[in-house]
């Protein structure tokens, strides 16, 4: 048994839970599944969350577990470990988890294959407390509470103690509890429905509306503090609360206007309008009284609250028999869920897959209660491994799962594959890849035979009719799983674009040379990560979740106008650079392009011979294979934005300055540039670059004419300095004794 087991039978594979070393810091979100596995907090919450660890939290992402801790006798005594352990276990307890404290008390944690209906949550739990009760177990009543938080296994406590795991079951259906409460006399009691808690039972006639304005003003203080009108913020969300207190105690939304306003005048700051009482529902201002009475008619009428208890609670206990000995009504089972498109049978539990290809683990008794038409045996599961993960395959049924129940993570391109002719593609391949036709065969042969392979990132350098867009089209014709992003969006926090992709195309992929990037080395770090990690796990950051490792197989394209695609530094053995031009017009070429992908592949799979079946490097080609010119080319216009700045000023100041040396320093530098380009750096960037990237000598402080300061009456003065000369062909101009002379390299 280890933590793993312990996390698994707890909690399904999307959950969230959360995990720390005291009650605070088991409060905020973490998947479970890696994080919670391991982090060495010691508590968690037993109950999947959606954000941070609250009552609604919790029922929102469903109430699946109950918590039973005892620890000491109701005199005080200390119950020994193995007391508790066997008064458990002598109970009979259907339970899924049992954990050692590592002071003083065990908890046992029964964890439902099926969600527990908040309404029911506690009077389930109170019937179990019942029977343990009497089997001798005291149980502690505090562990009632929903937000619940139970101790880790395996972690170590602050004393230095560890927190033992003992035992880990499976999953209890409801009718094991039910017959476990039946077979102890005992049995889950109907919830007492609230009693009104205001006046809207009609008894309130005779009760003047001041009362009732103070009585709903009140109630709201209580939870709310004192009404604030001249609040800046927050005063739409303040008249929605009170509105729903007046409405408690049966007041008119127009009564309770006329009060307010007489209370607190009529403007109220944070609604930005004057409070019109013989406007009731006008749009602008009324927005919230009107949203006010169509929730709480939802709310607060205690005969519609009663019906879905008793709804939920029918559901809940179909079989099992009330406090008075008859059994509830069975009700309709859930008709087959018509999102789901497929199910596998992997080990002992069952694999729902959606038409997102995102996979959902169930029980076998999980399943059959979902979805009784499709009923599943033990006798069904065959001997298989377990661990059901992703992998990338076109030739694989997408409709099974793959060897070592890998699930396919590719869509196949929609196409017939048959013997035929291909001659656009011959020449988008021509187009591309130019005299490296054959590595571009090669190119496509490895991401449909070998898609988990690195292969360097494909850099298209070319103007707007160069065809890039085409070339994106043919990608996605061929392997259909392609996503197309600008280079800002590597700047977010959202890289769900990870997941599921054989190429990610980055258009006008300019990193190395735009001014707009917030942190444009960061993102050309992130982009060399992409193409190296193919065949292994990345981290992605999706919407709404923690940051996890997925399976990654993507390949990068990048392509751009621009001559420097990316900021290229030593041997730049990560990136294919190709120079593509113009295109020659072909009547209905991508519609023909698309009519040859079945004859294309067909070809890669049957008559394609590739210069190696396996790759002897970390990327499949040897950097010496995919050298080209236009490599060469980027690398020397490749540098930060400060050094091109700072090389596009001068150029641009020896164009206006009939001149043969510049002197600056690093504050009229910077200000020059800012003067002709919408760049912003800093005098600490610009130095840097001066020194270490361009490799520009600082002269020591003397008296120099600043040239690029602005002139007065047509003549700049002198001043002392320290500062660079660069002369017209951008080197340094060196200066010894006097003598002027160009320092030639």
């Amino acid at each position: 048994m280890n933590r793993k087991q312990f996390l698994e039978v707890l909690f399904d594979a999307d959950h969230i839970s959360t995990c720390g070393k005291d009650d605070k810091g088991a409060t905020y979100p973490k998947p479970v599944f890696p994080d919670l596995i391991s982090d060495r907090g010691v508590k968690f919450s037993i109950n999947p969350i959606k954000t941070w660890r609250d009552t609604q939290n919790v029922v929102e992402a469903g109430l699946y577990s109950m918590l039973f801790e005892m620890d000491q006798t109701p005199d005080g005594e200390l119950i020994p470990r193995e007391t508790q352990i066997e008064l458990f276990n002598s109970s009979g307890l259907p339970y899924s988890t049992m954990t050692w404290s590592g002071t003083k008390s065990v908890h046992v944690i029964v964890r439902m294959e099926e969600p527990i209906p908040q309404p029911m949550f506690v009077p389930l739990w109170e019937a179990i407390e019942r029977v343990l009760t009497n089997h001798g177990c005291c149980i502690d009543p505090k562990t009632a509470l929903i937000p619940q938080i139970s101790r880790m296994p395996e972690s170590i406590r602050e004393n230095g103690n560890q927190q033992d795991l003992i035992a880990v079951r499976k999953r209890i259906s409801r009718s094991e509890i039910g017959e476990w409460l039946k077979l102890n006399g005992e049995s889950v009691k109907k919830p007492e429905p609230p009693k009104p808690s205001n006046w809207t039972d009609g008894s309130n006639e005779s009760i003047e509306d001041t009362e009732k304005w103070e009585a709903a003003y009140n109630m709201y203080k209580k939870k709310h503090g004192e009404f604030n009108p001249s609040a800046t913020t927050g005063n739409w969300s303040n008249l929605i609360n009170f509105a729903t207190y007046c409405y408690k105690v049966d007041l008119s939304i127009q009564t309770a206007m006329q009060l307010t306003v007489n209370k607190f005048g009529s403007h109220f700051v944070g609604t930005g309008h004057e409070f019109d009482i013989n406007k009731p529902f006008e749009k602008s201002y009324t927005w919230c009284q009107k949203n006010a009475i169509d929730k709480i008619k939802l709310t607060s009428k205690e005969e519609y609250r009663a019906e879905k208890r008793d709804e939920l609670f029918g559901n809940l206990l179909e079989g099992v028999e009330d406090a008075s000995g008859e059994k509830p009504l069975n009700r309709p089972k859930i008709p087959y869920d018509s999102i789901i498109t497929n199910w596998w049978i992997i080990g002992s539990d069952i694999y729902l897959r959606y038409p997102d290809r995102q996979l959902e683990k169930q029980t076998v008794q999980g399943f059959n209660a979902r979805f009784p038409q499709k009923e599943i045996s033990y006798t069904m599961i065959p001997n298989v491994r377990s661990g059901m993960g992703y992998y990338p395959d076109y030739f694989g049924d997408n409709d099974l799962p793959l060897s070592g129940n890998k699930y396919n993570l590719f869509k196949k391109p929609n196409v017939k594959l048959e013997r035929g002719e291909w001659p656009m593609t011959r020449v988008l391949l021509n187009h591309i890849f130019g005299d490296q036709y054959e590595k571009g065969l090669e190119y496509y042969w490895v991401k449909r035979h070998r898609p988990k392979q690195a292969l360097p990132a494909l850099c298209l350098i070319g103007n707007e009719d160069a065809g890039k867009t085409t070339i994106g089209d043919h990608q996605r014709m061929c392997f259909g799983n392609a996503h197309t992003l600008q280079i800002k969006h590597l700047e977010g926090s959202d890289s769900a674009f990870l997941f599921g992709n054989q190429d990610i195309i980055i258009e006008e992929s300019n990193a190395g040379g735009s001014n707009k990037m917030s942190n444009a080395d960061a993102i050309l770090s992130d982009i060399k990560t992409m193409v190296t990690q193919c065949g292994g796990k990345i981290s992605c950051k999706r919407l709404h979740k923690d940051v996890s490792l997925v399976d990654y197989y993507a390949k990068v394209l990048m392509f751009t106008n621009d001559k420097t695609p990316i900021k290229m530094t030593g041997e730049a053995t990560r990136f294919w650079v190709l120079n593509i031009g113009n295109t020659k017009k072909h009547d209905d070429f991508v519609e023909r392009l698309e009519l040859e992908v079945g004859h294309f592949l067909w070809y890669l799979d049957n008559e394609y011979k590739p210069s190696r079946k396996t790759s002897k490097e970390r990327l499949w080609f040897h950097p010496d294979e995919y050298w080209t010119i236009a490599k060469d080319l980027a690398k020397k216009h490749s540098g930060s934005n400060q050094a091109k700045a700072i090389k596009d000023a001068l150029t641009q100041w020896f164009s206006d300055n009939d001149e043969e040396v510049c002197y600056f320093d690093q504050k009229s530098i910077k200000d020059y540039i800012e003067s002709e380009s919408d760049y912003q750096f800093t005098k600490g960037d610009i130095k840097e670059a001066l020194l270490d990237e361009l490799g520009w000598p600082l002269n020591k402080r003397l008296s120099r004419t600043d040239s690029l300061s602005v002139a007065t009456n047509g003549l700049r003065a002198a001043r002392k300095m320290s500062y660079w000369a660069i002369d017209s062909n951008l080197r340094p101009y060196q200066e010894t004794n006097g003598m002027e002379k160009l320092l030639e390299f």
